[in-house]
């Protein structure tokens, strides 16, 4: 799969879910969502990622919490509490704007 940080590394390309793949590359890595999944994303969810070849990346270090936000059922092994905490420290604004009624 094409990625923002390089051709991914196939064997360590792991699906979470129908249309939510973590990809790993040489240097980098992240998940990617694309197809229905990306269409459940909240439209806030839909400001941050980095968009390649019609699918919606979000970075492995600060923006994977967005992703475990939006599908918890996806990531049953994660601790909510890591989630919250790492929305605060580097999503402060995907907090504020989800908190705000639509």
């Amino acid at each position: 799969m094409n990625t923002p940080w390089g051709p991914s590394e196939t064997e360590w390309d792991k699906t979470i879910a129908e249309g939510i793949v973590q990809v790993s590359t040489p240097s980098h890595g992240g998940i990617a969502v694309f197809g229905p999944a990306a269409d459940k994303l909240s439209r806030e969810a839909k400001l941050f990622p980095i968009r390649l070849d019609g699918k919606l990346f979000f970075e492995e270090d600060c923006d994977w919490a967005i992703v475990a936000a939006e599908f918890p059922e996806h990531f049953p092994d994660v601790d909510p509490d890591k989630v919250k905490e790492s929305l605060e420290r580097w999503n402060k604004e995907y907090l504020r704007l989800k908190a705000v009624p639509s």
